[in-house]
């Protein structure tokens, strides 16, 4: 794991993602390339929350934040390269369940994302949130994440700052080994 010295233009960046998701709710004209941009913004947001937890950069309050997404199960055709994007035939998305992914979690959906899919309003116009489900996950079910859960994930996430951390070095390994790290509550 290579270290992050400095957290901040990190959380700096997922703040600014945070606040273009306001753009992408009132956003009228959706191509191809802006549905690229969409999920590499998605993508590399996830990847520095990632870097982030790995290198021990984020409170124990960050790493237990949850994220709801509905799970929606699939109807029994496979999910393959060819396929993917027909959700409708391959998932029952009239039923879900609920289901809370820890921040880790949530960034491994994306990361490892074989269906990434935008949900637009009704009228084409404006980002709602996405469907999304891993390569690994895909076979077991599809996840609807809100658009407004995100962004308050993801400001939550750009504004944490460790304010007490407790450590020891393992007398096996000669590692820093961390016990837990405290937000600063404002």
């Amino acid at each position: 794991v290579h270290m992050i010295w400095d957290s901040v233009p990190w959380k700096n960046d997922l703040a600014r993602f945070a606040k273009a998701l306001d753009k992408r709710k009132a956003q009228l004209r959706w191509t191809q390339v802006s549905s690229a941009r969409l999920e590499q913004e998605f993508f590399f947001s996830a990847f520095a929350i990632r870097k982030l937890i790995e290198a021990k950069k984020l409170s124990d309050e960050v790493l237990k934040v949850t994220i709801k997404a509905n799970e929606h199960k699939p109807v029994g055709r496979l999910v393959d390269l060819m396929n993917w994007h027909k959700i409708d035939k391959l998932y029952d998305l009239e039923r879900h369940t609920t289901r809370h992914f820890l921040l880790e979690a949530y960034c491994n959906q994306i990361i490892h994302s074989f269906i990434f899919i935008p949900v637009l309003q009704e009228n084409a116009e404006g980002l709602m949130g996405i469907y999304v489900s891993s390569d690994r996950e895909k076979g077991k079910g599809l996840f609807y994440f809100d658009l407004e859960d995100i962004k308050k994930m993801l400001e939550y996430v750009a504004s944490d700052d460790i304010g007490y951390g407790e450590m020891f070095r393992s007398s096996s390994t000669n590692e820093i080994m961390i016990i837990h790290q405290k937000r600063i509550v404002e």
